[in-house]
């Protein structure tokens, strides 16, 4: 009782260790140089929520129990990936109520739980949390087929220039790949107010690009918050490759940008993280009209609500 950080159970035995430096050395395992401020925890119900009846919550030494197990499973060669989201699950109450109260760093809470470095595994969880299956599917089909085309029109419509100099064409045809991007961008510079897009690295708080092998140290977007990142192939478009940074932490690339894209409304629910207040509009606009997940806390501003009405003009 009277040292009780000296009573760690199960196979993670340096566990609670690391989290009792980690709580006060806020710049353990980072590189001080950079911004090592952590992205802002939210207040958001939808996102604080860590009651689920359908998934009760287990006790400690089962808890700990599925723990190892989950430990042991990742050692092995071929790790049973059923079994795996199986413990994902069983876990899934004690690991949100611990990352709302203790408000950690995201490279604590990936290396208690490494899956949740995998899309795959970010992407479970963010339907446990929001309640509703098939949460990434339903959000390819809608921007996919829906959003992207119509923020394309309105960007044709503005003559809004984007970073890359192709046509969008096809626009009443479903938008290939380069088109989705292309629609994003033109999301972020229609939606933020003018006064804010002003400065030279707004888009870049949101969407980064580097080149296709660009150290993961040499990375450095403008803010700890989460950054979509495009590993550009300068040769070969169709090898880009994208993924989501968090407060320097890089998750696992993927080939496909609808797939990133959702990611990074994902993780500010997983991982507990506040929209940057600089960049919120087009992830609100991916959180309601996307994903279909209603925000009843933020009050939408007349420029946010005016943008979303006309995209939705030429749906």
């Amino acid at each position: 009782a009277k040292y009780p950080f000296l009573s760690d159970h199960g196979v993670r035995l340096h566990f609670s260790w690391m989290k009792f430096i980690s709580t006060r050395c806020s710049n353990v395992n980072r590189d001080i140089s950079v911004d090592a401020k952590p992205a802002k925890r939210t207040k958001i119900d939808v996102i604080q929520k860590h009651e689920y009846p359908n998934l009760p919550a287990c006790d400690e030494v089962s808890f700990e129990r599925n723990m190892d197990k989950m430990a042991k499973e990742m050692e092995k060669t071929k790790p049973n990936r059923d079994v795996l989201a199986d413990l994902m699950k069983q876990t899934f109450p004690n690991r949100r109520k611990w990352i709302i109260q203790d408000e950690l760093h995201v490279l604590l809470v990936c290396d208690r739980y490494p899956l949740l470095k995998y899309p795959v595994h970010i992407y479970r969880e963010f339907e446990m949390i929001v309640e509703q299956p098939g949460c990434w599917e339903k959000f390819k089909e809608e921007w996919t087929a829906k959003w992207a085309p119509a923020i394309l029109k309105v960007a044709n419509a503005d003559e809004i220039k984007l970073c890359d100099s192709h046509e969008l064409e096809g626009l009443d045809e479903p938008p290939s790949e380069f088109l989705t991007q292309a629609a994003f961008e033109a999301l972020i510079k229609l939606i933020i107010p003018p006064r804010k897009s002003k400065a030279s690295n707004v888009t870049q708080q949101l969407l980064y690009i580097i080149k296709r092998g660009t150290p993961y140290s040499d990375v450095n977007p403008p803010t700890s918050h989460p950054v979509l990142v495009i590993q550009k192939d300068i040769n070969d478009s169709s090898q880009d490759r994208f993924s989501v940074m968090i407060e320097r932490q890089m998750f696992q690339d993927t080939d496909e940008f609808t797939q990133a894209l959702f990611l990074l409304l994902a993780v500010h629910y997983v991982f507990n993280l506040e929209y940057n207040q600089s960049v919120q509009g087009p992830l609100l606009f991916l959180q309601e009209y996307v994903a279909g997940i209603k925000e009843k806390t933020v009050k939408h501003t007349a420029f946010f609500c005016s943008v979303s009405s006309r995209i939705q003009q030429y749906l």
